[in-house]
């Protein structure tokens, strides 16, 4: 995506995650609400929540990540809210990650990032840009409305808090309950990837 500055994620997940839950992990990780469609497309093949009529696409909650993408540096795409069209490239950098010792906390784990994620129905990239513009600039026509529709959110945050990042995959924060014991005990090696486009 054609955004300025750029927001990005480096997190690691189980080998063994479906897509599902990797759609899960890429919202609390990015900051979305889960409040649209999405799908992931891996090579030529997309996988999406419900497809209905089937040419739509495969159903991602019966496909792992460790079955479609091995290699380092192999890369695919998740689309989320397909009207504002926010498209992430979601890299594997490391296929056999390992933790440090200390790290504490099971899979997954959010280990990096740069900048807040746009507010959703912003208007994909040109409407994040005009948002941008108008909330920096007291004296934009539009920068009392979209301060009041946004709230607190204003400009990108030049860093984003790891500490709340990880304490959401783990609670009830997320978007669902049950994410907090999904990834306990599953079985595979550790992916470490990078999402970025936003």
């Amino acid at each position: 995506m054609d955004v300025e500055p750029e927001v990005w994620r480096r997190f690691v997940v189980s080998g063994d995650i479906t897509l599902d839950r990797l759609h899960d992990v890429i919202q609390i990780v990015m900051g979305w609400t889960d409040s649209h469609l999405h799908s992931f497309t891996v090579g030529k093949k997309r996988y999406t929540e419900r497809p209905e009529p089937s040419r739509e696409g495969v159903e991602e909650c019966r496909h792992r990540l460790v079955n479609h993408v091995k290699k380092n540096g192999r890369a695919f795409e998740y689309w989320y809210e397909f009207g504002d069209d926010w498209i992430h490239e979601i890299k594997v950098e490391n296929s056999r990650y390992c933790f440090p010792d200390d790290a504490g906390f099971p899979l997954p784990w959010c280990i990096g990032g740069e900048n807040a994620c746009p507010p959703e129905d912003v208007g994909g990239p040109p409407g994040y840009q005009q948002f941008l513009a108008a909330v920096t600039d007291p004296e934009d026509l539009l920068h009392e409305e979209y301060k009041s529709w946004s709230g607190e959110y204003l400009t990108p945050v030049p860093s984003i808090g790891m500490k709340l990042i990880t304490h959401c995959l783990r609670t009830e924060d997320g978007p669902e309950e049950g994410m907090k014991t999904s990834f306990r005990g599953i079985q595979g090696g550790s992916v470490s990837l990078f999402a970025a486009g936003v």
